[in-house]
């Protein structure tokens, strides 16, 4: 199904969906048109939109994330399992929002949004930050593994090498990412961020940037330095 699939037949209501399908701000009068919300955890903008279909993979304990239906703008939301644990996803926010103005390698975070659910027509309390195509560090490792592994098959020649060759950029590339990943830990301890949950699922590559940025800030604290 496309996203021209969702739109309704009433014109009112379909200027309204084209609207927060453009990453445009609804007024609340708008969006009571078109979805009801789906938690009471502030008073935040309505903009934005996604399907269930776009969830992406290895969604953590405490949230899941979905690609923003426009997809070419790059742009994530991400929202609770739990509505309890909003405060999760909120305290993230305002981690995420200080580390980047101060220059931490950390996704660029563009706020908290009522996000509207094309498939529930509810609006959902969510943090929006951007994505960039980004490849958790845990996910090169495992095909760096995954080469290595089948580079010891019943192969020609011809092929080994193409694999060993392949093994060996894999095993340099998530050598570089974890490099920088701690370099970059480092960085935002020197500027007075402690309790940064340093695994390599909350760290992602981003090619276009040959660096990395670093997720997940809900647990992190900080103290500002003199």
């Amino acid at each position: 199904m496309v996203l021209e699939d969702y739109l309704p037949s009433n014109s009112i209501e379909r200027e309204i969906y084209q609207k927060v399908l453009s990453e445009k701000e609804l007024s609340k009068e708008e969006a009571g048109l078109i979805g009801r919300d789906g938690d009471s955890h502030g008073d935040y903008p309505y903009r934005y939109a996604f399907l269930k279909s776009d969830a992406l993979g290895g969604n953590g304990t405490n949230s899941v994330v979905f690609a923003i239906s426009r997809k070419e703008s790059n742009l994530v939301g991400k929202f609770p399992w739990n509505p309890k644990d909003w405060w999760k996803v909120q305290r993230g926010q305002i981690m995420q929002e200080k580390a980047y103005k101060m220059g931490v390698k950390v996704a660029k975070p563009e706020g908290l949004y009522k996000v509207f659910n094309l498939d529930t027509k509810k609006f959902y309390s969510g943090f929006v930050m951007e994505h960039l195509g980004m490849l958790p560090l845990n996910e090169i490792r495992k095909l760096k593994e995954s080469i290595c592994k089948d580079g010891r098959g019943d192969f020609n020649s011809e092929l080994k090498e193409k694999i060993r060759k392949a093994g060996i950029t894999t095993k340099a590339l998530h050598d570089k990412a974890l490099e920088e990943y701690e370099n970059a830990k480092l960085w935002a301890e020197l500027n007075g961020f402690s309790k940064i949950d340093y695994r390599e699922t909350n760290a992602f590559w981003v090619p276009e940037l040959d660096d990395i940025r670093m997720i997940d800030c809900d647990e992190w604290d900080h103290l500002p330095r003199n």
